[in-house]
């Protein structure tokens, strides 16, 4: 008898303190206030973009809401399979493969490449330069060792 007595009593403060938590949480987030809005920028304003890797130059940049035009150049003699650009100094990036592409399976050497980059003019991430770091160059050897 001790013992179901025992179990009910655990099992009741275990339900009330689950309750009570899902309360505080419910209060805390109808308290807290929601985040202030981002101004928007001025029409003129382009992000800054650069290339870290030698593989791609930057050639321009305009900007056409709701998008910017980045013009990238394939500056290496290989082709560039994919490539990866950050967008946050905390190092956040996103991958451009081109490998699975319906129309476009690599850049060329020399070949200039456009990139629409989504851009919101009241986003917290445009004081963020957006940095393409890396490039994919060595894909048609790894794809035809593959095959054979």
């Amino acid at each position: 008898m001790k013992i179901k007595s025992f179990l009910l009593a655990a099992v009741l403060i275990i339900v009330s303190s689950g309750k009570a938590l899902a309360q505080l949480d419910a209060s805390e987030s109808r308290s807290k206030a929601p985040p202030l809005p981002v101004a928007p920028v001025d029409a003129s304003f382009v992000p800054h973009v650069e290339s870290k890797t030698q593989a791609l130059e930057v050639v321009s940049v305009t900007r056409e809401d709701p998008v910017v035009h980045i013009d990238l150049k394939n500056t290496s003699d290989k082709r560039i399979y994919s490539l990866r650009y950050s967008y946050h100094k905390s190092g956040q990036s996103v991958m451009l493969a081109f490998v699975n592409a319906d129309e476009k399976t690599f850049i060329a050497p020399g070949e200039l490449y456009e990139y629409d980059y989504p851009f919101v003019p009241t986003s917290i991430l445009l004081g963020n330069r957006l940095s393409f770091r890396r490039c994919c160059l060595k894909m048609a050897r790894v794809m035809a060792s593959q095959t054979k």
